[in-house]
């Protein structure tokens, strides 16, 4: 299970297995007023790289058809290919400004 920890410039986490299984990173909805709004590129240092992303926005029937709802999730090869993701690794986003953001792992 994951664990999220938020706050008005940070939002740590730690990623699931199914998150590295589907390379991706799933921003829960209580982050997002972190992020710019799904689809809007920002700035993301990740060590020494400068990565230019975004938050996808997905439409989704899990809970069943009666119940749409949206995920949300950061899934940039470039992101991932620096972070070499693994389950139970923490990582924590800090937002520098409104178009830059940190990403470090965190110990666990």
């Amino acid at each position: 299970m994951s664990i999220n920890k938020i706050t008005s410039t940070t939002y740590e986490k730690t990623l699931s297995q199914s998150e590295v299984l589907n390379k991706q990173i799933i921003i829960v909805k209580q982050a997002l007023k972190l992020f710019p709004k799904p689809w809007k590129d920002f700035t993301l240092y990740v060590g020494k790289e400068k990565l230019t992303t975004h938050i996808e926005s997905i439409s989704c029937t899990c809970t069943g058809i009666q119940m749409p709802h949206q995920h949300y999730l950061l899934r940039d090869e470039n992101l991932i290919k620096q972070l070499n993701l693994k389950p139970n690794l923490g990582i924590k986003f800090q937002k520098l400004n409104d178009k830059e953001y940190q990403l470090e792992q965190t110990l666990q």
